[in-house]
């Protein structure tokens, strides 16, 4: 059924502009709620330098290291981390693009994207960030003047009330798209500076915890890495070698990484001699696919959310009926991506928030069947997360360079080695503790958010209280 909107030919926006989303009346309902309130309403051109990147064609795709090049992946409304991977240019091309190069506080706003979920995205960088640069799919907001902070700008970027501007305003051309002079007409409410600064403060905050939540995964990793002697460990990364018929019709694999030296190296390493295999501890599970999705109901985990060291809960879309045979996640579970080309090997641990969650078909879950092994979970998730784990995983893996998976009966054979009660009591509780740091975090940045918004509620009830006793 068709949705018409009727417009005035007085009232189109940037002159030209007559395709009907931006005229859409749902979408203004927030901006009329805007200049209601008795704040001073600013577009961003006024108070903001605004550049837009470039996508260098000379880049160099393998390299590791260097200033940093933001892709539209990155921005995901979030302070963006040092700690993170990303894309990197050599310096002499982020010297070539000198105009964009960032600073602390610039916030980061995707310009295209293919979907609306993706253009408007925005991010903050912080005081601590390396040298970096952008694309030309996203653009700077460089504040210029004292009245507007840019931990409140980034935080208003998030609310409705900028969404829906940005949601009016992308072109849907090949992808959706905003050029800067759309950008630039944006209009920010400029609250108090105490209210400003306030929710600048819990944007630092969140930071601070970002901070020490990948300090603590780090100190975990560092003490796993240290049980194991990985730093001592030196593989043979032969470039070509053999294996015996014998062997090929022994276990009926003819793959070539299932015969890797560096496999062998590793399965003759001394943390491996007392080694127990995952059949052994963890009962192996399979995801269940539903038939439909829907906008609400079980929560369904797919690989995307998959994420060392719990699952990116606030990034599930598709929810499954109740009634259909899931497999539900519990406390302490394990979830493996078992498919998928540049995912397979993923894993997650289950805390008390993702318990209502199912997994779909491309996932199993490991769960604890041997309950004299306590805190043995997070620790063989780190260990499967290494280099070494994730060779041992790839081992087995089957299928095409399109679709591989890796077969539970493989999964189950893969050892793993068995710290001391000590050590994997220490590992567990650094990584709930990331864990709990990266959640107040999170809790931070929704709290910032969430108090812009009341703020400019309250100044648009203060005005249509006022007017309503005026009547009276």
């Amino acid at each position: 059924m068709a949705i018409t909107t009727t417009t005035n030919l007085s009232d189109l926006e940037f002159r030209n502009r007559i395709d009907g989303e931006l005229y859409n009346p749902r979408l203004m309902e927030s901006f009329f709620e805007l200049k209601r309130s008795k704040l001073e309403l600013f577009p961003l051109s006024s108070f903001c330098l605004i550049k837009s990147g470039t996508t260098p064609k000379d880049r160099d795709d393998m390299l590791k290291e260097g200033p940093v090049l933001f892709k539209t992946t990155d921005i995901r409304n979030n302070v963006l981390s040092p700690f993170d991977t990303y894309y990197h240019i050599c310096e002499s091309i982020h010297n070539r693009m000198a105009v964009t190069k960032l600073r602390p506080y610039d916030v980061l706003l995707n310009i295209v994207g293919a979907t609306l979920d993706v253009i408007g995205r925005s991010s903050i960088i912080m005081d601590d960030f390396q040298e970096a640069n952008i694309t030309q799919a996203m653009a700077f907001l460089r504040i210029r003047k004292k009245e507007f902070l840019p931990g409140y700008l980034f935080a208003f970027l998030n609310t409705k009330y900028a969404q829906n501007q940005i949601k009016r305003y992308a072109r849907p051309t090949g992808q959706f798209n905003l050029n800067l002079v759309e950008v630039g007409k944006l209009m920010v409410p400029k609250l108090p500076h105490t209210h400003q600064q306030n929710i600048e403060n819990l944007i630092v905050d969140c930071t601070a915890y970002q901070k020490q939540s990948h300090i603590l995964y780090h100190q975990a990793e560092t003490l796993l890495a240290k049980e194991l002697q990985l730093d001592q460990l030196k593989l043979p990364n032969k470039k070509w070698y053999t294996a015996d018929y014998c062997e090929v019709m022994k276990e009926r694999r003819m793959n070539a990484e299932f015969f890797s030296p560096d496999v062998y190296c590793i399965l003759s390493q001394d943390f491996l001699k007392e080694a127990v295999t995952i059949n052994e501890v963890f009962e192996i599970i399979r995801g269940y696919t539903p038939k439909c999705y829907y906008q609400s109901g079980v929560p369904v985990v797919k690989t995307k959310n998959v994420r060392t060291p719990n699952v990116d809960k606030k990034k599930i879309s598709d929810h499954a009926d109740s009634n259909e045979p899931l497999t539900q996640t519990k406390e302490e579970d394990l979830i493996l991506a078992a498919m998928g080309v540049g995912s397979l090997g993923r894993m997650s641990y289950v805390t008390d928030k993702e318990t209502n969650c199912a997994i779909d078909g491309t996932l199993r879950i490991l769960r604890k069947k041997d309950l004299s092994l306590n805190d043995i979970e997070i620790p063989t998730m780190l260990f499967l997360s290494t280099e070494v784990g994730q060779k041992l995983i790839y081992r087995g893996i089957s299928g095409t360079t399109g679709i591989i998976s890796l077969p539970d009966d493989y999964l189950g054979r893969i050892p793993i080695p068995v710290f001391e009660k000590s050590v994997r009591r220490k590992v567990t509780e650094l990584v709930l503790n990331s864990i709990k740091a990266k959640n107040q975090s999170e809790q931070l940045l929704a709290q910032a958010k969430h108090r812009v918004e009341e703020l400019i509620e309250q100044e648009a009830n203060k005005k249509i209280n006022a007017i309503n006793k005026t009547v009276v």
